[in-house]
């Protein structure tokens, strides 16, 4: 799926207000590679190749309005991949570039997917910014999300190649048609090769 436009760092988090987030503490240090064996129980092969050198510990706390937590060791998976994805997207829609992600909705909700859609939609910049994002995630398709130009299907060919195609390719797809619905159904393709035959063994044996 494909969105397009611009956005400023500042309304961009504000999209995501609903964390209420108050501020993000992050502790930079120095550490002798070396000290880390004992913690992480390096290998002795690995511990030779370390020696003496040096690297950067980072460690970063998420302020919350009543409590604070360890970003990496407390948070959710959701909320650490909410933080990873959410700089490379502000420098994007500030350069007027392009994120390409596969999966994109991976551990998160998709009311969250929705807003970063949204941001790529309706940002007002003066430089172009697009987001190419594949997904299992049908209730994204959405009428109210995207246009029929920008939905794209892969199939699995008997060839075991894949076949990219547009919505706009496939007939008598009404506007106002329930495309999950579709999607799900196998109207547009784009469904996984199942093995029909393994699913009634295995549904036969669990009634039995």
């Amino acid at each position: 799926m494909i969105a397009g436009s611009d956005h400023t760092s500042e309304e961009l988090l504000k999209e995501f207000g609903n964390f209420k987030v108050l501020h993000i503490k992050v502790k930079l240090e120095k550490i002798k590679l070396a000290d880390l064996s004992q913690e992480f129980q390096l290998p002795d092969a690995l511990q030779s190749l370390i020696g003496t050198q040096e690297g950067n510990r980072i460690e970063a706390k998420v302020i919350y309005d009543q409590f604070e937590v360890d970003l990496m060791t407390e948070e959710s998976a959701g909320v650490k991949r909410l933080f990873q994805i959410i700089c490379p997207i502000i420098e994007i829609l500030i350069d007027g570039r392009t994120l390409i992600c596969d999966e994109l909705e991976a551990s998160l909700h998709e009311s969250v997917i929705y807003q970063i859609v949204q941001i790529f939609h309706h940002c007002q910049y003066d430089k172009f910014a697009q987001l190419i994002f594949s997904t299992h995630d049908t209730s994204l398709l959405d009428t109210d999300l995207f246009r029929r130009d920008q939905v794209w299907f892969t199939q699995l060919n008997s060839e075991r190649a894949t076949d990219l195609y547009s919505l706009v390719e496939i007939k008598n797809v009404r506007k106002t048609e329930n495309l999950k619905k579709g999607s799900i159904s196998g109207k547009y393709g784009a469904i996984p090769m199942l093995n029909k035959k393994f699913f009634q063994e295995l549904e036969k044996g669990i009634l039995e």
